[in-house]
């Protein structure tokens, strides 16, 4: 993979918890949630329904374009997805949380449902964990989500709780982390990828058996690796979804990305990023992330015609604590612009 010592910092880094504070690129306006320390900048670059069975089989089929023409107009994914799914399990923890176990292909995804105080229903954001975090830690996020009026869904992407993506990596005392064998990282981190792609299909194709939750505007978000995730189903099923809120994703670099070694399939992220139409938000730092390279994604923004860079001073790739509460009220701000 390219810029390897960037992808061990920022994986790494994402076993911290976190989200960000605000500033903003090339068109400086100071975001109204932003406290009168902190310095907002941004960069902008111009320009399911469910269906109600217990048990519902999503497919989408890989296509391979034959014209240009086509392509723009279906930006298809690179290969089949075939999710079995069932009616997800939903217990009361209070009566504006409930954890949720969704059931994909036999096998169980663990999330939890944050929804703000009222009837609904209400638009819904679907939040993807960085690589080697539990759903618990953005439940800060997810609560301030629902404060300001959106229900929020975590959950958790299998490999980052089953041992299957750690035994392959070696933790060292201050917590960075490196693969054990250099070889294995492109396949692992691909694995990974397809893995996290399928699992969100299987959580956005649930959404319709969840309480006071719109399914009509849905909004994709995602830290780290988890926003890379986020970032390439949102481009897949565009016509679902209202917008993306990406937090330090793993996508400044054009990742060739290995997710099938039998049969060979390989995704070109960037490529896939160029359909993107979704008003996007893409957050990070000045410290210790993206923030350090402050030009990382000049190309992403060039690619993703209605995407804009959000700067917040002081966060480093975790955007924890109020770095994270900044982030989402900024991003819930930006939301209401999108939609008048």
């Amino acid at each position: 993979m390219k810029n390897k010592n960037v992808l061990i910092l920022i994986t790494a880094a994402a076993i911290c918890l976190g989200v960000v504070s605000c500033s903003v690129g090339t068109t400086a306006e100071s975001s109204s949630e932003t406290t009168p320390s902190a310095t907002t900048q941004e960069t902008e670059v111009p320009t399911t329904t469910m269906t109600e069975a217990t048990t519902t089989t999503t497919t989408t089929a890989a296509t391979t374009s034959t014209t240009e023409t086509t392509e723009e107009t279906d930006p298809s994914v690179d290969w089949d997805i075939d999710n079995e799914l069932s009616e997800p399990a939903i217990k009361d923890v209070s009566e504006t949380v409930k954890d949720l176990t969704f059931v994909r292909n036999g096998k169980n995804i663990a999330g939890r449902l944050y929804l703000p105080e009222g009837d609904g229903p209400f638009p819904v954001v679907v939040f993807s964990c960085g690589l080697l975090e539990p759903f618990q830690d953005y439940e800060s996020r997810a609560e301030r989500f629902a404060k300001n009026g959106y229900a929020a869904v975590l959950f958790d992407f299998t490999m980052n709780i089953d041992g299957s993506y750690e035994k392959y990596i070696t933790v060292h005392e201050d917590k960075w982390f490196e693969f054990t064998n250099p070889y294995d990282e492109e396949r692992v981190n691909g694995q990974f990828f397809r893995q996290g792609v399928e699992e969100l299909y299987a959580v956005i194709d649930s959404l319709g058996y969840l309480p006071k939750v719109d399914t009509e505007n849905i909004y994709l978000g995602g830290h780290s690796m988890g926003g890379q995730i986020a970032s390439y189903t949102g481009s897949v099923r565009q016509d679902e979804i209202k917008g993306l809120i990406l937090v330090e994703p793993t996508i400044a670099f054009d990742e060739d990305l290995l997710v099938s070694q039998d049969p060979y399939i390989r995704v070109k992220l960037h490529y896939k990023l160029s359909f993107c139409k979704l008003n996007t938000l893409i957050y990070i730092g000045t410290h210790d992330g993206y923030g350090d390279m402050p030009d990382s994604f000049d190309e992403v923004l060039k690619l993703m015609k209605s995407s804009k860079l959000v700067t917040i001073d002081g966060a480093d790739h975790s955007f924890a604590g109020k770095d994270g509460d900044k982030m989402v009220d900024d991003a819930c701000e930006h939301i209401k612009t999108w939609n008048k």
